[in-house]
């Protein structure tokens, strides 16, 4: 017994030395690209003393980071095709937009851009130069334009496009909830301050929030898209974006994107939030969730309210009467700011920092909770509404809908989440 326990022994030291005797054999990973001499910025890295920059390397394969190597301790580089040195440049993980418009974005690289333009007249020029550049387009279009960072922060209108009197122009604010346009597209959809739209506004060629709808712009075919999003795309990572999460978007849009994932041509990570629309909602209910590699869709946007600067908020109708509307002179307007703050607050000031337009007062520079109190138990009913249109089944992780209505089969008084009707009607274990 005593042999054979000797000869076991034996066996399993030289087994255990021979399997270690095959690990060194075996060929460390080569990499396709080894990056080098680079600072790395990363919530991992740790910085180095003044004037010591950490020594990594960054070896890719297929496409894709494989490792990142702490050289710090003395570790050899390891085997790769080839290595690029970054000569000391800063090396940062991708950057992550938590809001943006891809399509939107994709549109304005073939546009007029107003972004940055700091008067309607050099809005004007843009155009102008536009139309040097593309004699042939019927249509204008245009992005980007802000009363408020003019001189005179007041609204354009139809007249200051006279110019453009041969062509369709139509500008679409830089917060996307306002449209500056000419008397032809006025003429042609048959607009005027009169005609009434829920939801929206129309002041002498401007169209707030749903007034927009009221014009039907050019349709874009998907060869255009398709060229426009790899455009956006080029553009997206030149300033190091990876990812975005897009905030709306239509059923249309999001297949057309899934498609150019899916053959490969379109590489940044879309967490794309499904737009409020009727058909957009029945298609995902139908449907059911979109979770691969490159492309989230498992959110709707809620679209409760306009916006400040285009002075279509519902918390700019409780406290805003916009002077260049109301053509009032500022004693007037203070008069009134007192009037509104006492019946709302109880005292003589407004504790905001809007509206911004010239010449209105405000009492302190500072943001803070101002009139969404006043609108917030209306917020919250929309909200509510859209919850129980749309959820997730807690078991099955579907999207379904009525949650915790008695036409899904349950109804929870406990407050604990509804399940869907399938995994009421048979529960799974």
């Amino acid at each position: 017994m005593r042999n054979l326990s000797h000869t076991f022994g034996r066996f399993f030291v030289y087994n255990l030395f021979f399997i270690f005797t095959l690990s060194n054999c075996t060929p460390a990973e080569e990499f396709d690209v080894l990056l080098t001499n680079f600072e790395l910025h990363s919530p991992t890295a740790i910085p180095g003393k003044l004037g010591e920059r950490p020594q990594f390397s960054i070896g890719i394969k297929d496409g894709k980071i494989a490792s990142i190597i702490d050289h710090s301790g003395g570790q050899e580089y390891p085997v790769a095709k080839s290595t690029l040195s970054l000569n000391g440049q800063h090396l940062y993980p991708g950057f992550i937009d938590a809001h943006g418009h891809l399509f939107g974005y994709a549109r304005t690289l073939s546009t007029v851009n107003l972004i940055g333009a700091a008067s309607k007249q050099e809005c004007i020029e843009r155009i102008k130069t536009y139309i040097r550049l593309h004699p042939n387009e019927e249509w204008i279009i245009g992005r980007g334009w802000d009363q408020n960072d003019w001189t005179e922060q007041r609204y354009p209108s139809a007249n200051d496009l006279a110019a453009f009197s041969e062509k369709y122009v139509y500008l679409t604010r830089i917060d996307g909830h306002a449209a500056w346009v000419n008397q032809p597209v006025l003429d042609a959809f048959s607009i005027t301050n009169e005609t009434k739209v829920d939801g929206g506004q129309i002041m002498d060629g401007i169209l707030i929030d749903n007034a927009e709808t009221l014009v039907t712009l050019p349709k874009l075919t998907n060869r255009y898209w398709r060229t426009a999003l790899l455009q956006a795309q080029d553009s997206l990572v030149k300033y190091g974006l990876t990812a975005m999460t897009d905030a709306g978007l239509s059923t249309h849009q999001i297949l057309l994107l899934d498609s150019l994932q899916e053959e490969g041509s379109f590489k940044l990570f879309v967490n794309a939030m499904i737009s409020n629309h009727e058909e957009d909602l029945q298609y995902f209910e139908n449907h059911g969730p979109i979770e691969k590699p490159l492309l989230r869709v498992k959110s709707v946007k809620a679209y409760l309210d306009g916006a400040l600067g285009s002075r279509g908020s519902k918390q700019q109708d409780r406290l805003v009467a916009d002077a260049a509307l109301r053509h009032t002179h500022r004693v007037a307007e203070e008069l009134q700011w007192q009037e509104v703050g006492v019946k709302l607050y109880g005292r003589q000031t407004i504790p905001c920092k809007w509206p911004p337009v010239a010449g209105v007062p405000c009492a302190h520079q500072h943001d803070s909770v101002c009139a969404k109190a006043a609108v917030v138990d209306e917020y919250f009913e929309q909200l509510q509404n859209l919850h129980r249109r749309i959820f997730t089944c807690p078991c099955c992780l579907q999207r379904t809908v009525h949650h915790g209505t008695p036409e899904s089969g349950v109804h929870h008084n406990s407050g604990e989440p509804a399940l869907c009707r399938n995994c009421y009607q048979y529960p799974q274990g």
